[in-house]
């Protein structure tokens, strides 16, 4: 008899246990599907990605930067030591471009005024980034000329000279000013940041940085599971799509980010990195767009909102269509129109979301219009910075 109560209590406690995880998912439920599906997280995702990608040039030992445009890829280095380079600040950025561009750096160890004592403390790295960089190979008149020192996403990350997600050159005998020589070639966008820093300096500025991108893939890890813990209490498709967005994400930063050089030492060998990084660009793109779509629908959005959206995706697809076939510089050039385009017709349809926003079957829905273009604005200010030119 004992033995029966004790069997029909454990039997009541997991009823109540299923009973209070259905309420809870319920309840996640209304707040993921009413609040634009985790917005204010994806939000602070967005704007930890971006502080993360603009790390400051903390004391770096880079005294001048110029670059040359070879257009005709068929320079070597001999052609244009010589060449006049044209001088810059920060960050290079030309762009989708299919030249192959050459950046002269004037380096002086002097000008390192941050460096304490510490393991390594006498070699210096020039840190190269982003991530997603096709090929960059160094040209050091006064280094080693015994092999090619050559990196980028088209590389093993096995043969790396410093362990990182960016991509690195060491320098073991730096102790007076030189200028050095590199060749970028890439499919992706030119744009690149060097930063020259002792080991110490540079481990401090790598843990900064891996700790906000962990920061990023958590947000955006937390709402893909809260995202499919909700769809096994109730199938949504708002919800669905948006589960697929972050998924899509997920492996698109994960390569753009260049952790697959922490993990996957041989991937680069294996696959071409940079065009993985580039279709999961493209599908980040279209499944944005399509949750835009379908979540704006469901407020009564105008048509001509719509249909922008309709073409928007149209051209998504042809812009994979054209890198499928090996119009890479054209498809993705395409493709950071359509971004630009989509973050604006997006913002244009939550701005011309009718007063009074109802929802399916006349319903007055749980967000106020304020509410929805606060978030399409904040995505504006946060995301358009980083697509234009």
């Amino acid at each position: 008899m004992l033995s029966n109560q004790m069997g029909r209590f454990f039997v009541s406690m997991s009823g109540v246990k299923k009973s209070i995880g259905v309420l809870l998912a319920n309840m996640m439920y209304h707040v993921l599907r009413h609040v634009w599906c985790g917005a204010y997280c994806h939000l602070l995702a967005v704007f930890i990605f971006i502080c993360a990608s603009v790390t400051a040039q903390a004391q770096s030992a880079i005294v001048g930067q110029a670059f040359y445009e070879d257009p005709t890829n068929q320079l070597d280095f001999a052609a244009v030591r010589d060449s006049i380079f044209t001088p810059y600040q920060g960050i290079l950025n030309k762009g989708y471009s299919s030249s192959t561009f050459w950046i002269r750096l004037d380096l002086d160890p002097a000008r390192d005024t941050g460096t304490m004592a510490g393991f390594q403390e006498d070699l210096f790295v020039l840190r190269i980034s982003p991530s997603f960089l096709d090929e960059i190979e160094l040209y050091d008149p006064q280094g080693p000329q015994d092999k090619r020192r050559i990196t980028g996403a088209r590389y093993s990350g096995a043969d790396d000279e410093y362990k990182s997600p960016n991509f690195n050159f060491v320098f073991k005998q730096l102790d007076q000013p030189r200028s050095i020589w590199l060749r970028l070639k890439s499919n992706s966008s030119n744009i690149i940041l060097f930063e020259l820093m002792k080991i110490p300096a540079l481990t401090r500025a790598d843990h900064a940085q891996n700790l906000l991108y962990g920061a990023y893939f958590g947000i955006i890890l937390l709402t893909l599971l809260l995202s499919l813990l909700i769809m096994r209490v109730r199938f949504d498709w708002v919800v669905a799509v948006f589960a697929i967005k972050q998924l899509a994400t997920l492996l698109w930063a994960f390569f753009d980010r260049g952790f697959y050089r922490l993990f996957f030492d041989a991937l680069p060998g294996a696959i071409p990195i940079a065009d993985f990084r580039n279709f999961t660009s493209f599908f980040v793109v279209s499944t944005s767009l399509y949750f835009d779509y379908i979540f704006l629908r469901e407020f009564n959005s105008s048509k001509i909102g719509q249909a922008l959206q309709k073409l928007l995706l149209l051209v998504i697809g042809f812009t994979f269509v054209c890198y499928s076939f090996g119009f890479y510089a054209l498809g993705i050039k395409i493709n950071m129109v359509a971004i630009t385009c989509a973050i604006l017709v997006s913002f244009f349809t939550a701005l011309t979301l009718p007063r009074s926003v109802l929802q399916d079957g006349g319903r007055t829905g749980d967000v106020p219009k304020y509410v929805v273009v606060l978030c399409y604005s904040l995505v504006c200010i946060l995301l358009l910075p980083a697509v234009l030119p």
